[in-house]
């Protein structure tokens, strides 16, 4: 298993993934599917030339098997305080058939690991309920302190 930062080449399984992962947790009419390819593949070329984003993933021989989504967030200086960015953690995905072998749990230890290394402060990710135990095991806890305002109900 070769764990590496997306490149290029990765858009079209990174395209696939995205809309394998949207169709687990959501019905959407495959209509759509032109349009989102389009609109995702932008955002990607876009994130990926972006030093702000970095896309983990796990291949092997030539597949995507997991992925693991992270940008950094600049935050407003604070007397006194080192300025250091936070990681926003999204977009975890594995393959269904690959799932359950802690492929996606080495993908996030090295993206901490990196994110450490760039100096960022914390990762703040949003997990489903399914996936809180995932992220536990692999030393993010749970706080109180977030809240959010939903502007738009899509």
């Amino acid at each position: 298993m070769n764990i590496r930062k997306a490149y290029l080449d990765d858009v079209p399984q990174l395209i696939s993934m995205r809309w394998q992962f949207t169709l687990e947790h959501e019905d959407v009419q495959s209509h759509v599917y032109e349009e989102f390819k389009e609109i995702y593949g932008e955002f990607l070329k876009s994130a990926l030339n972006d030093p702000r984003w970095t896309i983990w993933l796990s291949e092997r021989d030539g597949e995507i098997r997991s992925q693991v989504f992270i940008q950094q967030v600049d935050v407003v200086p604070r007397p006194g305080k080192k300025l250091s960015p936070l990681g926003y953690v999204t977009n975890v995905y594995t393959l269904p058939e690959h799932r359950n072998k802690g492929i996606c749990g080495e993908i996030l230890d090295k993206a901490k690991l990196n994110a450490k290394e760039e100096n960022l402060e914390l990762l703040i990710v949003w997990p489903s309920n399914e996936s809180v135990n995932f992220y536990r095991r692999h030393g993010f806890t749970q706080n109180s302190e977030n809240m959010v305002a939903v502007l738009n109900d899509y």
